[in-house]
């Protein structure tokens, strides 16, 4: 705004605890804030305007004897991904070629707590970040079919006789295990891999959908806990949960589904028939939904909604749900409110982390296993931190401590919606 002849304003800022002096021959804002004294982190925005142009500047105070850190990674690109530990963190930022449409995107570890970064070799064929490990030396990012597996900045080979579109979805803490899945080269079959180091192992897959006809997409491991010894995916042709533990496969969708008689309207007729259909656990392409422990595995619950008068058709409806991989159950939680939302991970002691839509404005939930109903993002930091949050953000990763939590906060604008890193680490 310094370059602009016209006089620029800033404005709108919490007065009761900072003050805001600004000169506008050198463009300079400059901020004092009062001690923080109320024992939570506090914020405010200052809206700086010049002519029809707007722009804000959100600064945040922690409170006095805060040891901790709390970070909103607005400089950089959406959906990040965190280490189990929460300790790395991974991104990419990008230059364009001279053509100024081609971009160059270059991965970023970054070490949460320092800062410091490592910036590895750039491509334009790169997609987005899949997974970064506890002590950051190793990262995978995707590419149009595969992807890119770096381990202390080196590229890693990844070949599987028989099978093509390789991809490393996620690690588990120390690296030395990763899954995620291949397809097979003359085939349309994917299938679940879990490396061992280099050594890549075929898991099972389930012989049918939930459909109950047989299986012809195959399926996809997308995570596992810290030690690697529990890994959970789910079959591509209905999405149906699976998970692998001690060897075994458990087809947890099929295994806990639930038979509805549901309302279709009929083309031919236009009346409505009664259809038997199935609900059940169900998860796309998310990798955060494990516990560090492997115990506990955030899915959604997709059912159906009819009306009472039944005079609508069925409706669909999710809400979230957690798998507890030692007793083999599913824990449905109460839908009332929630006909729009999803699980996205959870803690060691069974903790579930979702968002929903349902009001139109996304929204981040907490489950605590035992009760029906969650509470607001926001009102679970404060409680369980003392930290002053927005509900717009997603919880998408816990540590075991539960120290240090990270995930996403969501902003929409005109032009889309934007997933922006978000963190704490605990002191």
């Amino acid at each position: 705004m310094k370059d602009s002849s016209d006089e620029w304003l800033a404005e709108g800022w919490d007065e009761t605890w900072l003050q805001v002096e600004t000169d506008q021959a050198s463009g300079m804002i400059t901020l004092t804030a009062q001690a923080n004294s109320t024992g939570s982190i506090r914020e405010t925005t200052i809206t700086l305007a010049c002519g029809t142009a707007e722009a804000g500047i959100t600064v945040s105070q922690f409170y006095e004897g805060f040891n901790g850190l709390f970070v909103d990674m607005r400089e950089f690109a959406d959906k990040p991904v965190f280490s189990k530990n929460g300790k790395y963190y991974a991104t990419y930022d990008h230059e364009y070629l001279e053509d100024g449409n081609t971009a160059v995107k270059y991965p970023l570890i970054i070490n949460a707590e320092t800062g410091e970064t490592t910036r590895l070799e750039g491509s334009t064929e790169y997609t987005d970040v899949k997974a970064v490990n506890n002590d950051g030396t190793m990262l995978s990012i995707g590419t149009s079919l595969s992807c890119v597996v770096f381990k202390n900045g080196e590229k890693l080979s990844l070949e599987i006789p028989g099978y093509k579109n390789i991809n490393v979805e996620g690690f588990n803490g120390d690296g030395s295990i990763m899954v995620g899945y291949a397809q097979e080269s003359e085939g349309r079959k994917y299938m679940p891999v879990k490396w061992n180091g280099l050594e890549p192992e075929l898991l099972q897959i389930p012989e049918e959908n939930m459909n109950g006809t047989q299986l012809r997409n195959g399926a996809m491991a997308r995570g596992c806990s810290e030690d690697g010894s529990v890994v959970y995916g789910s079959e591509w042709d209905t999405q149906g949960v699976v998970y692998w533990k001690n060897g075994e496969m458990k087809y947890i969708a099929k295994e806990t589904a639930i038979a509805r008689t549901t309302l279709v309207s009929n083309m031919f007729t236009g009346e409505l028939d009664e259809v038997e259909d199935y609900a059940y656990l169900k998860k796309n392409a998310e990798r955060y939904c494990i516990s560090p422990n492997g115990r506990y595995i955030a899915c959604t619950f997709y059912d159906f909604y009819t009306d009472e008068s039944g005079s609508e058709p069925s409706s669909d409806i999710n809400y979230p749900a957690l798998v507890d991989t030692e007793t083999g159950e599913a824990i449905l939680f109460d839908k009332a409110g929630f006909m729009k939302s999803m699980g996205t991970t959870a803690s060691n002691d069974g903790t579930l982390f979702g968002n929903t839509t349902d009001s139109g404005d996304p929204q981040g939930y907490v489950f605590t296993k035992g009760t029906s109903s969650g509470v607001h993002v926001g009102e679970w930091m404060m409680s369980e931190y003392g930290i002053i949050t927005d509900n717009n953000r997603y919880v998408m990763n816990i540590s075991a401590d539960n120290n240090t939590v990270s995930g996403w906060r969501v902003e929409s604008s005109a032009t889309g919606t934007t997933y922006r890193g978000w963190y704490y680490i605990g002191e």
